[in-house]
């Protein structure tokens, strides 16, 4: 992604998770707008339930999306993540956890602790 388009994602990004935190939304969505890193303001949601961060240029997360507090819904299909933070074994309220189309060489075994 050229360097404008890339500037103009992150924009993007910031606006609608802006608006979500003025609106105290549930759920934030910031699929396909080509992000390479999670912008650091997410972590300031405390009211998101569900964060779709699908369709993105994400090869790695931040340890901090675990204390996202209500966080139980996250989407990350689509992303060349290639291993998942050590951290989300402690995302408590964590129930759906959409990992299709990623580079994801194995699962975690605390993937089997997700509530049901």
């Amino acid at each position: 992604m050229p360097s404008d388009e890339r500037v103009s994602a992150e924009r993007e990004a910031e606006r609608r998770i802006e608006k979500a935190r003025r609106k105290d939304d549930r759920r934030l969505d910031l699929s396909g707008l080509g992000l390479r890193t999670l912008p650091e303001s997410v972590r300031k949601l405390t009211l998101v339930k569900r964060l779709d961060l699908s369709g993105n240029e994400l090869s790695t997360l931040p340890d901090w999306i675990a204390r996202i507090p209500k966080l139980q819904v996250l989407h990350l299909e689509g992303n060349p993540l290639q291993e998942l933070p050590g951290s989300l074994v402690d995302a408590k309220g964590l129930t759906w956890l959409n990992l299709g189309m990623t580079r994801l060489k194995s699962m975690p075994n605390w993937l089997a602790e997700l509530r049901k």
